[in-house]
């Protein structure tokens, strides 16, 4: 199971493993952008809960101005779209710290047309749950 969109840079979200003890999925997450002649890429693996995401999914079809996110477990990788009456927005940001205290973070906020976040609230209303 696998969600791949381009709005407006590319996220991959591809379900790896499953658990039903506590409904959760782990996911390689890719999120790739071509900025100001520089390319960001940043891949992790991370359990998200299917609570998480059915809200996500609910706050995307919602029509008023809530903020859906998307986030893991440890709230490392968070997803969000931002509604305004002004139009929308697509936020990313990653962070990971390794055991020597060396953080490393990633973060993107790019406008999002009305086409595309009609195209990402599809793609994830689609996605095939089991829970």
């Amino acid at each position: 199971m696998r969600i791949a969109l381009q709005v407006p840079s590319r996220i991959d979200i591809d379900v790896v493993e499953t658990d039903d003890r506590l409904p959760s999925m782990c996911c390689n997450v890719t999120i790739e952008a071509n900025q100001f002649l520089q390319r960001l890429h940043f891949r992790d693996r991370a359990w998200i809960s299917c609570s998480t995401w059915d809200s996500f999914v609910k706050g995307l079809t919602v029509d008023d101005c809530t903020n859906p996110e998307l986030f893991d477990i440890e709230r490392r990788l968070v997803l969000r779209v931002l509604k305004s009456t002004a139009g929308f927005q697509v936020s990313f940001e990653g962070r990971r710290t390794h055991s020597n205290g060396v953080i490393g973070k990633m973060a993107i906020l790019a406008p999002l047309h009305r086409e595309e976040f009609a195209v990402v609230a599809r793609k994830f209303a689609d996605f095939e749950r089991w829970w």
